[in-house]
C-alpha cells in the first residue's frame, strides 16, 4: 500500500512538472509571436510616417512654388502698373489670370510653370 501511495505521488509530481514546463513552453511560444506582431506593426507605422513626412515635403515644396510664382507676378504687375500702357496692363491682366490658374495646378500637385 505505501508503495502505491509513493507511486501516485510521484506520478502527480510528475503531472505537475510536466504541466509547469507545457505552460513555460507556451508563454515563450506566445510571448515570440506577440514581440513578431509588435514589429511588425511598428514596421507599418514607420513606413506610414515616412510616406507622410514626403507628402508633407512635396506639399511644402508645391507651396514655396506657388508663393514663388505669387511674388512674380506681383512684381511684374507693379512695374507694368508703373510704366506699361493700358493695353500691356490688360495684357498683364490676362496673364495674371493665367498665373493664378498655375498656382492653383501648382498645389493640386499638377506642377505647370
Amino acid at each position: 500500500m505505501r508503495h502505491k501511495k509513493t507511486k501516485f505521488l510521484c506520478n502527480i509530481q510528475d503531472t505537475q512538472n510536466e504541466i509547469k514546463d507545457t505552460g513555460a513552453d507556451v508563454r515563450q511560444y506566445l510571448a515570440r509571436l506577440i514581440d513578431c506582431e509588435v514589429n511588425d506593426l511598428l514596421q507599418e507605422l514607420q513606413s506610414l510616417k515616412l510616406a507622410a513626412e514626403e507628402e508633407v515635403d512635396s506639399y511644402k515644396h508645391r507651396l514655396h512654388m506657388a508663393l514663388a510664382k505669387i511674388k512674380s507676378c506681383r512684381i511684374s504687375s507693379l512695374e507694368l502698373i508703373s510704366k506699361g500702357s493700358p493695353s500691356e496692363i490688360t495684357q498683364a491682366d490676362n496673364d495674371v489670370l493665367v498665373g493664378t490658374k498655375n498656382v492653383g495646378y501648382i498645389l493640386s500637385g499638377n506642377i505647370s510653370t
